[in-house]
């Protein structure tokens, strides 16, 4: 993530927990994946389902028990899902979750993404959502020094012009959305019109020659 400050020791010992976990994680796909493949002899998940349902013996089931265990666990570090979330808290960074989207406030200005790692794209002051805006200063991981004074049950003392838009985009944002749902729904019902009026084409056509 380019907008860590990677100069940080928290940085440094997040960004190596972050690596390693990773590698562990992914062994524990493979692994799982691996032993899964080994007692059913295929990647087809009907396969997989079917070679299970099949009499095993204790041995074997207890195998596809540790697969499967290592499968949830890999992917349970990936998405950082409780109880393998420990690792998370350890970025040293002001990131928060809203409206779908993914924020983070460093070095006097806000980034949003669609996913938790990215791409981060610089959001104006004006369209910040006024929700995150009104968050305390205390949820900050890592507030900047001239917040250290200020009262830490309340929001940061932004400029009047912060979130001044944000009411604009997310109408916007809405009614781009509106507009999308009317226009799949008027595609949905020309094509039922079109399927009504081929079949009563084709019951006249069969009323023809059947006169």
């Amino acid at each position: 993530a380019l907008y860590l400050a990677r100069n940080t020791e928290a940085s440094q010992e997040a960004g190596v927990k972050y690596f390693f976990l990773s590698i562990f994680s992914s062994a524990l796909l493979l692994f799982g994946f691996s032993y899964l493949y080994g007692l059913a002899g295929t990647t087809n998940l009907q396969g997989i389902a079917s070679a299970f349902e099949a009499p095993r013996d204790a041995g074997r089931a207890g195998v596809a028990m540790v697969a499967l265990v290592m499968i949830v666990a890999g992917l349970g570090f990936k998405i950082t899902a409780v109880p393998f979330h420990f690792y998370a808290p350890d970025v040293p960074h002001n990131y928060f979750f809203y409206g779908g989207q993914y924020y983070v406030f460093t070095n006097g200005g806000w980034y949003v993404a669609p996913r938790y790692n990215g791409p981060w794209v610089v959001v104006a002051p004006e369209f910040i959502p006024r929700p995150i805006l009104a968050v305390p200063v205390r949820y900050y991981r890592s507030p900047p020094s001239e917040w250290r004074h200020w009262r830490r049950e309340g929001p940061p003392q932004w400029a009047p012009a912060w979130g001044r838009r944000w009411e604009e985009g997310r109408d916007h944002r809405e009614a781009v959305r509106d507009e999308r749902r009317e226009d799949r729904h008027e595609g949905r019902e020309e094509r039922g019109g079109r399927d009504d009026r081929g079949g009563r084409d084709d019951r006249g056509r069969g009323g023809r020659r059947g006169g």
